[in-house]
């Protein structure tokens, strides 16, 4: 599996919610900080 795009949505003070593509498809994490600052 390999990482295509990372999208970090931050709404107001709440944790991020995060996207991460992959090249097997879409997975999604809520309130995953740490990768938001990691890409």
């Amino acid at each position: 599996m390999k990482i295509t795009e990372v999208e970090c949505l931050i709404l107001g003070n709440q944790y991020p919610f995060v996207r991460i593509y992959t090249d097997e498809g879409l997975s999604e994490s809520e309130n995953a900080f740490d990768v938001c600052r990691r890409y």
